[in-house]
């Protein structure tokens, strides 16, 4: 409202103008980084300002009490009043709720029109405060995949998909990937508790997992408690199993060991074998599980013990059988020479044993040589006759053979039947008491 004084041929006029019916509205708002438009793109973390100013035709101001301001929620067309919210705050908004917004001042003028002005606002969500993790399981097997699904929310509890930086132990988590929207997948490998942090600027958590082995043999380790040993020795194999993501994993009970040179293997369990060896020279020693095979060299240092442990029964009846023929031989030299000896008495003694016949030898009768009557003359020519090339007896069939002082010899066949033969004879003859 204007005052006015009028002076006139001494009379004084007071005129009172006010301002005339509202013409215009105008706002101007500010954001948080101080940039002035009338349609902003924010996050729920920022504010917008709020100056108004309304007119008459002639400009003339308005006081911007007659105002209502509204807001509306462009995304539903819900709207609500606020015009003494932003007159509590010193006429500042704060964003909150995500989403496509709208704020607008009006009055309703003296000629029945409604005259005002409005800015939009887009609102993204704010800076996430708290982080939370979604797993599809907490617990796989290596090898296998964990799908997690990451939200924030921010100081406005708004929910949204979270990018997130993921450590464990302090250590950046490289067997991670992500798919997008707050999407991850762990993929597992390492067996065992694992405790995964993960943060988006200051708000952190943890997600708990467990993973076991896949119990699947990939890999061994083995173990010799020596690589060189001597005959009848024996050694121990250890053996320890891997999976593929190296992962220990018990020895599996189709595991087998075998080792060449006919050693004896003997399972102790727990992965350990116990091997005596039996063949000496190099020898190989062969792993088994699953899929897997591996193999290791000995090498066995022969000795006597093991060399006749080795040849079994054979051995021994060999020696045995060596012992006997050296006996035979060493009794036919003693014998030889005794019956050489010049000094030796050629009355005939009584030969005693109990399993060769007693009695006097028998043989052939009749008178001496050169004592028979025979033809009278001349000598009849000498005639050369030829040598006859002698055929070696076969003495496959005597059990025992004897020979006398006298050089009657016995012998003695499988039916317990014993026969002789004088001193140049060629046939035997059986021996009847």
């Amino acid at each position: 409202m204007e005052q006015r004084l009028f002076h006139r041929q001494g009379v004084a006029i007071n005129v009172t103008v006010s301002h005339g019916d509202l013409n215009s509205v105008l706002l101007t708002v500010i954001d948080s980084a101080g940039s002035s438009n009338t349609a902003f793109d924010m996050t729920a973390d920022e504010y917008i300002d709020f100056t108004v100013e309304l007119s008459d035709l002639d400009t003339n101001p308005i006081d911007p009490s007659i105002l209502v301001w509204y807001l509306t929620n462009l995304d539903s067309g819900e709207f609500e009043i606020i015009t003494d919210s932003l007159m509590d705050t010193n006429m500042r908004w704060d964003a909150s709720l995500v989403g496509n917004w709208s704020i607008s001042a009006s009055a309703v003028n003296d000629a029945g029109y409604n005259v005002s002005d409005a800015v939009t606002m887009i609102v993204h969500h704010g800076e996430a405060v708290l982080v939370f993790a979604e797993l599809d399981t907490a617990a796989q097997t290596a090898g296998g995949e964990i799908t997690m699904t990451v939200t924030g929310q921010d100081a406005d509890e708004n929910i949204f998909a979270q990018l997130v930086e993921w450590s464990e132990n302090g250590t950046r988590v490289e067997n991670i990937s992500h798919q997008g929207d707050g999407t991850y997948i762990y993929t597992a490998t390492l067996a065992g508790p694992h405790t995964l942090d993960f943060s988006a600027g200051n708000a952190e958590s943890f997600a708990e997992i467990s993973v076991d082995p896949l119990y699947v043999v990939d890999s061994l380790t083995i173990e010799l408690s020596s690589e060189s040993i001597d005959q009848l020795g024996n050694f121990t194999v250890t053996v320890k199993a891997f999976d593929q993501y190296l992962n220990p994993i018990p020895i599996p009970s189709s595991a087998n060991v075998d080792a060449t040179g006919r050693a004896e293997v003997l399972n102790q369990g727990q992965g350990v074998w116990n091997i005596v060896t039996l063949d000496d020279g190099p020898q190989t020693v062969t792993i088994t599980a699953g899929k897997v095979s591996e193999e290791r060299t000995i090498e066995v240092t022969g000795n006597v013990g093991g060399f006749f442990k080795a040849g079994g029964a054979l051995y021994y009846v060999g020696a045995v059988l060596i012992a006997i023929v050296s006996l035979v031989i060493i009794g036919l030299l003693v014998a030889t020479l005794r019956g050489g000896d010049s000094d030796y008495d050629d009355e005939d003694e009584d030969y005693d044993d109990d399993n060769t016949p007693s009695g006097p030898a028998p043989g052939p009768s009749g008178p001496a040589p050169g004592t028979a009557s025979g033809p009278s003359g001349p000598a009849p020519e000498t005639k050369t006759v030829p040598a006859i090339a002698q055929v070696s007896e076969d003495t496959s069939w005597q059990v025992e053979h004897r020979v006398d002082d006298d050089g009657t010899e016995w012998a003695q066949d499988e039916n317990e039947v014993w026969y002789y033969r004088q001193e140049g004879e060629t046939e035997w003859d059986e021996w009847t008491d």
